[in-house]
């Protein structure tokens, strides 16, 4: 997308619009016409249940011992990208609350983590990305096999009792799904397929293992991670965050679903927006040829565009256009895909932190990862997930921008247009974290919508369920 697709001329909606009369994100898809996509025609159907969200859940200190208990202790996360550690002896570091890990490849297709503690006095062994083909410690040099088995002590005749089978560094479980590489710190956890519920079928449709990370920012943000994820969790913000997007884009058109389990093994959800359609709140003010041309400018297209107002004849254009980009970049074929595929924000969640895009509409990754013990504060990781050229190699994996709490992510140029929206963002997170604080206790729990924002509900009724079981 151009940095410059925004549809300022179109202004704000109206205070008071209503969004009644407007098409519902099935029959956008039935307007696109040809064979639909079998991801998208299956729906979550799961209902969470409305409890009361406490905002001492975003703001109290002891509730990070609890969710190191129930959740970073017990469940699967994402500990980083295959991509990340491509050649044999590559590790990388992944810190969870004040635990870190060092996960490492081993193998050509072998991918091994451990608790990234030397065994001797405990000096971190993995400082960020490396290459090595031991483990050395930096302090006293005890040094450790890539497979984690210790390799050498100095002056081991000083230490009797250090047996090697007994002294390797302990490792945790590491499974591997789309490219993702997964860790479980608890032995007796459940399988990662367990965890995943419809994302192993749906992303066949559009797999991540063949992408590569294109641009990594990690995004300091004075927020808890819970909140701060919860922000795009929903559509529902855009009519005030985004709304210079609203002229291509079906906010209230979104679709929600929801994935569960009564044993909490896995809790999917999925945020569906139609791009390349007005929002509702400005169906009399934006046509759908005015809606197709502010979206093919946010595309890069200046050629000629169709007229008329048939949404489904105008989203294939916007559609075919993409195709070709695609074509063009990846030497890859984009014949066979539905428009819905190659245009919509189509966005998945799998507790606890993890959201995965689907298909080519905004290839987009995040993780939200608390920031040491601060309740207040976050880290909110986002990669571009471009496919692999289909001529090769899998190009490497793009070097993380940090990118501190008061910069701004429009100063980073690799950000392009997302620099401008991430700043919106961001120019609200922080200060609902500082409005929570300062509520007052007869009224600190959110109002949550009961469609639009049941997918926050859906994750805080596991959330607490979590937490009672660890």
């Amino acid at each position: 997308m151009s940095a410059n697709y925004y549809g300022h001329e179109f202004g704000r909606p109206r205070v008071g619009t209503e969004t009644t009369g407007m098409m519902h994100f099935d029959e956008i898809l039935r307007a696109d016409g040809g064979p639909p996509s079998a991801t998208l025609q299956d729906r979550g159907v799961y209902r969470p249940r409305v409890v009361r969200i406490g905002y001492s859940r975003y703001t109290d200190p002891a509730q990070i011992q609890r969710e190191i208990d129930g959740i970073w202790n017990k469940c699967w996360t994402v500990a980083a990208r295959e991509e990340d550690i491509p050649n044999v002896g590559d590790m990388t570091r992944y810190d969870l609350v004040d635990t870190s890990y060092v996960i490492v490849r081993t193998a050509a297709d072998t991918i091994k983590a451990f608790h990234n503690t030397c065994r001797h006095r405990g000096r971190l062994l993995c400082d960020g990305r490396m290459h090595a083909d031991k483990f050395q410690c930096r302090f006293h040099g005890w040094t450790y096999n890539l497979d984690g088995s210790l390799a050498w002590v100095p002056s081991r005749q000083d230490f009797p009792n250090v047996k090697n089978e007994k002294y390797g560094l302990l490792e945790v479980r590491v499974e591997r799904w789309g490219g993702n590489v997964f860790i479980n710190p608890d032995p007796k956890s459940r399988p990662l397929s367990a965890a995943l519920g419809v994302l192993a079928e749906h992303f066949k449709e559009s797999p991540l293992e063949d992408r590569y990370t294109a641009l990594l920012m990690r995004k300091k943000i004075r927020a808890n991670w819970k909140l701060t994820q919860e922000a795009f969790m929903e559509a529902y913000h855009m009519v005030e965050t985004h709304w210079d997007a609203l002229p291509f884009s079906g906010d209230a058109n979104t679709l929600y679903d929801c994935w569960s389990a009564d044993n909490n093994d896995y809790c999917i959800s999925r945020v569906l927006t139609p791009l390349g359609v007005p929002s509702p709140y400005l169906q009399d003010s934006v046509s759908a040829e005015q809606a197709l041309q502010v979206f093919l400018r946010s595309m890069g297209f200046s050629g000629e565009a169709p007229t008329g107002e048939d949404i489904g004849k105008l989203r294939a254009f916007a559609a075919d256009v993409r195709k070709q980009e695609l074509s063009r970049m990846f030497g890859r074929s984009y014949a066979h895909l539905p428009a819905s595929q190659l245009i919509d924000a189509v966005k998945y969640f799998m507790f606890p932190n993890f959201h995965p895009w689907w298909g080519e509409g905004v290839p987009l990754w995040y993780r939200f990862l608390p920031n040491g013990r601060n309740p207040g504060e976050c880290i909110m990781e986002v990669r571009l997930l471009l496919p692999v050229p289909a001529s090769g190699p899998r190009p490497p994996a793009a070097a993380p921008i940090e990118v501190d709490f008061e910069q701004r992510c429009s100063e980073i140029p690799e950000l392009a247009f997302l620099g401008h929206i991430f700043d919106q963002d961001m120019g609200n997170i922080p200060f609902v974290q500082a409005g929570i604080k300062a509520a007052p206790r007869a009224f600190a729990a959110p109002t949550l919508a009961r469609s639009q924002e049941a997918s926050i509900t859906h994750f805080h009724e596991i959330y607490g369920r979590r937490l009672a079981a660890g």
